[in-house]
Order: structure tokens, then sequence, then C-alpha cells
């Protein structure tokens, strides 16, 4: 009888112990009927009873991994906020740094944010990422011609600042605009 997990979590042990025989011989040299490994891979194991009767048996020990990765924008513009989400096995449970437990947190404060998640073999690996706080800009538009005023039948040339990106309300993009 093979008693034990035969997956385990990376950096521990599986613990595998066997029953009804009087003496066993392990692949890597163990005269024990148990097996403390955290090396993965297929352990073999010959097994004799009283009687002299021998069994074979293959054993393969894996590692689980968790499979999860953090995503959403690690910045929020001032005043708003972001929401980080773990992508992964939706066997998964969650733990963030302030106590939610789903597989989302909404942030609205700078800092480093944490996130444990554990898979169903109780490993576990902890997601980070550093949120920041963008400034709004101030935008402001400005006569290239220094007046606002204008006749009918003329135009004058504006031009915004501030920004990275601009949309008027003609639907150009560019920084200047004829109107």
């Amino acid at each position: 009888t093979i008693s034990g997990n035969t997956t385990f979590c990376v950096g521990e042990a599986a613990n595998i112990s066997l029953s009804g025989a009087t003496f066993y011989q392990w692949s890597n040299g163990n005269t024990t009927s148990s097996l403390s490994t955290s090396t993965p891979g297929t352990y073999s194991v010959t097994c004799t009873d009283n009687n002299g009767c021998v069994t074979a048996l293959s054993i393969p020990l894996t590692h689980s991994i968790v499979q999860a990765t953090l995503t959403g924008d690690n910045y929020y513009c001032q005043g708003g906020s972001t929401t980080l989400r773990v992508v992964g096995d939706s066997s998964n449970t969650y733990q963030w740094v302030n106590g939610t437990q789903s597989d989302s947190m909404v942030v609205t404060s700078v800092g480093i944010v944490n996130v444990i998640v554990t898979n169903t073999f109780g490993c576990q690996t902890v997601l980070t990422t550093n949120i920041s706080e963008r400034q709004i800009p101030t935008p402001s538009i400005t006569c290239q011609q220094g007046s606002l005023t204008i006749c009918e039948g003329n135009s004058v040339s504006l031009r915004a600042s501030g920004g990275t990106r601009y949309v008027w309300s003609t639907g150009s993009t560019a920084n200047s605009i004829l109107v």
C-alpha cells in the first residue's frame, strides 16, 4: 500500500510510505519503507514480503507549480484607481494585502501590493507590484495670433499644451488646429 502525496510544492519534500512488505529497495539506494525527497522524478522500489514474493513499483513524484499572473496597470491617475487581477487556474485561492479574497482588487493608494495565490495542493506564490499615482495633466489652449476674437470668415490657430495626446471637437489629434 502506498500512502502520501505524489505531488508536492517546490521547496518542500514528498513523503511516501509503503506497507505490506518486510524489505524495500528504492532506486535511490534507500532500504526503508518510506521515501522523503524534494527532487521530482520517477522512483522505483522493489518490495519483498516474508514469503520471498517480490513486487516492483514505479512512483512518479511531481512538483505542483502555482499558475498565476498579475495583470492590470501598476499606476492610476490622481484621485482614481486601478484594478489588479490574478489570471491563472480557476481553483486557486487568493489573499490580498488588504484582506480581499477574490481574484481582483481595486487599488486607490500608492505602494507595494501583494497577493498570495494558493493552488489545490496548498502550494503558494506571492505576486507583487508597486503602484504609483500619475498627476492629472493641466491642459491649456492658446491662440497663436494672440487674440481669440476673430471676424466672420477669418480663422485662428489654437495650440494645446500640458498633455501628451489631444482630441479636438473636430476629431483632430494634433496639438494645434485651425478654426
